[in-house]
């Protein structure tokens, strides 16, 4: 249910676009679009949210058509997600396994440093979160799972000790 709106969409999006190529007799140009999505993964679970980065990724890239996508999220799900599709399109690079990488992240999901930004706001200020692997850093991503596994430790001596 949460995520007919966005689905709704894309299936608009790329609709028109059909249909704006079957109805073509001359070129025509069209601006570009940004889509801008506010966390998604608002009452989501991970796996859903795993999903729809996959559809949206997915179809932003397979349309080809120089539309642009900004997310703002607060999951660390969505931007491992991410993380994953960065991956498989430097993988891919190498034109080794390429079907093997398929497999595990569909060829349409495959992204380049180039074709995507991940940035934090800190103190009024802009973080590049990629590192210098071309993904977005991953001790950020678990910066606070470590805060909370560090609390849980501690509570756990203290259960000891009782």
């Amino acid at each position: 249910q949460e995520l007919l709106p966005m689905w709704s969409l894309m299936d608009y999006f790329n609709e028109r676009d059909a249909l704006r190529v079957m109805s073509a007799r001359r070129p025509q140009i069209y601006p570009r679009e940004l889509i801008y999505i506010e966390e998604p993964e608002a009452h989501l679970f991970p796996s859903a949210q795993s999903f729809l980065m996959e559809f949206l990724i997915g179809s932003l890239v397979s349309s080809r058509n120089g539309r642009s996508l900004i997310i703002t999220t607060h999951s660390p799900y969505i931007m491992s997600k991410l993380n994953v599709f960065l991956k498989a399109g430097q993988l891919s690079r190498r034109k080794k396994r390429n079907q093997d990488i398929n497999e595990i992240v569909p060829r349409e999901c495959w992204l380049t440093d180039k074709q995507l930004s991940a940035v934090a706001i800190e103190n009024g200020r802009l973080r590049n979160l990629i590192d210098e692997d071309d993904l977005i850093d991953g001790r950020y991503l678990d910066q606070v799972s470590e805060e909370i596994s560090r609390d849980f430790s501690r509570l756990l001596k203290i259960e000891a000790n009782l």
